[in-house]
């Protein structure tokens, strides 16, 4: 009994009191003692406990504070470089250059001209190095009725002009019908030369019809091809007008399917320092020599430009806001004898196919077939009798 009263010896007490570690191998409890006294191989055992892994290092701190720093300088730079890129008089001029420097232009529009008669016009076509076409169609209302009226007209790259006129049946009906019975069918055989048709008005024919007007027309012509076609010469044109940017936004017009909006005007006092430069460019020079009568005179510029504003013109542009093309213009005149606009929607460098018509009809041709309808017919010469 005595022997339950006696205490544990040290190494039984200790191996009593050890406690469970199973479930945690991190964490392992010393052993006072050696299994042997003697045997000094055996190191006692360590406690080791493994510190909880922190979250974020100090290294790992300051290159989080790094990425921050950088993510923060890109986005200000970005915005930086936004607003810079949307800058209403950079996107404008960005827009001008990008017009002078395309290759070809496709286009579509309206346009509303309220005269004794309102007349509606709606138009497509385009133009590049081979010439330019336009299709047209013509709504009015006359005489308390309403009439539609089609045309085309194609300019070749020789200055050649082609038109065509469609759809003007019901029209030339009524004034067939207004006209005596003997001169319906030479009126017919006139009218089906012409109606539906391709008339060829060659650069010879706008000579002897006008001849000044022809030489514009080509000088013209060939200065937009020159300018299509030379680097040089856009380049220079596009940096005389950076120098003297003459356009001016007079009001913004907000953002609408991708594109900003503004209203332009012109500051007269920088049209004449632009005027000036621009006419010791190749360009103006080039246009000079091919057509004596051309000049551009700064007095008589800003008189037209006074006129232009008693009439209330208003030209507004639309610009993609990340491309810079132009996509919408919008021009109105409203003076007190006639109210105008004209909307057109430009896309640019896009394929345009100037076909020159193959079965045309002279200008020239035409006028011979049209006279000879209206000569009268002639009888036959009387036989004179045998003596």
């Amino acid at each position: 009994m005595d022997d339950e009263k006696t205490p544990l010896n040290p190494r039984q007490a200790n191996r009593s009191r050890r406690p469970f570690v199973g479930g945690r191998p991190d964490r392992q409890v010393p052993y006072p003692f050696n299994a042997n006294p003697g045997d000094t191989s055996r190191s006692s055992i360590v406690e080791t406990t493994s510190n909880p892994p922190t979250l974020i290092s100090k290294k790992n701190k300051s290159l989080l504070i790094i990425l921050i720093a950088t993510a923060l300088l890109i986005l200000a730079l970005g915005l930086a470089y936004v607003y810079w890129y949307q800058n209403p008089n950079k996107v404008v001029t960005d827009a001008l250059a990008n017009a002078v420097s395309a290759r070809s232009l496709a286009y579509s529009g309206t346009s509303t001209l309220a005269l004794p008669t309102k007349v509606d016009i709606a138009f497509d076509g385009g133009a590049n190095d081979q010439g330019g076409v336009m299709n047209a169609k013509f709504t009015f209302l006359t005489q308390d009725k309403k009439y539609t009226l089609g045309g085309n007209g194609l300019i070749d790259e020789k200055n050649n002009l082609y038109i065509k006129v469609k759809n003007i049946d019901e029209l030339i009906g009524n004034y067939r019908n207004s006209i005596p019975a003997s001169s319906q069918k030479q009126f017919d055989q006139i009218y089906a030369k012409i109606n539906n048709k391709w008339v060829k008005v060659s650069s010879d024919d706008q000579k002897n019809f006008n001849p000044n007007l022809a030489k514009t027309q080509k000088c013209t012509a060939d200065t937009i091809k020159t300018v299509r076609g030379d680097s040089a010469v856009r380049a220079e044109l596009i940096s005389t007008y950076k120098k003297h940017p003459f356009i001016t936004i007079d009001k913004s017009l907000g953002a609408s399917d991708g594109s900003l909006g503004y209203t332009l005007g012109a500051d007269q006092t920088v049209v004449k320092s632009f005027l000036k430069e621009y006419k010791n460019t190749s360009l103006y020079k080039s246009l000079v020599k091919c057509d004596g009568t051309f000049s551009l005179n700064e007095r008589d510029l800003s008189a037209q430009s006074r006129s232009n504003d008693s009439g209330m013109m208003h030209a507004d542009v639309w610009v993609d806001r990340w491309t810079h093309q132009i996509t919408k213009i919008s021009l109105k005149a409203d003076d007190k004898s006639v109210v105008s606009n004209v909307t057109i929607e430009p896309k640019f460098n896009r394929p345009v196919i100037v076909a020159t018509p193959k079965d045309a009809t002279t200008l020239d041709q035409l006028q011979k077939d049209v006279q000879a309808l209206l000569q009268p017919v002639s009888s036959a010469p009387a036989s004179t009798p045998s003596p």
